[in-house]
C-alpha cells in the first residue's frame, strides 16, 4: 500500500525521467515531444557614483 509520500516520491520521479527522456529524444533530433523554452534578461542599468557604505 501507497503511502502519500510514496506516491509525491513517484510522481517527481515520473516528472524527471519524462524530462531526460524529451532531453534525449531532442538531442537526436525528435522535437515532436520536446519543449523548448527562450528566456530573455534585459540589460541592467548601470549606475555611476555609488558610494558604498562599509558597516
Amino acid at each position: 500500500m501507497y503511502t502519500v509520500r510514496k506516491m509525491a516520491e513517484n510522481k517527481v520521479f515520473e516528472s524527471i525521467m519524462n524530462g531526460l527522456t524529451e532531453s534525449l529524444e531532442f538531442a537526436k533530433g525528435d522535437i515532436s515531444k520536446a519543449r523548448k523554452i527562450s528566456v530573455t534578461v534585459d540589460e541592467l542599468p548601470q549606475y555611476y557614483n555609488v558610494v558604498t557604505v562599509k558597516m
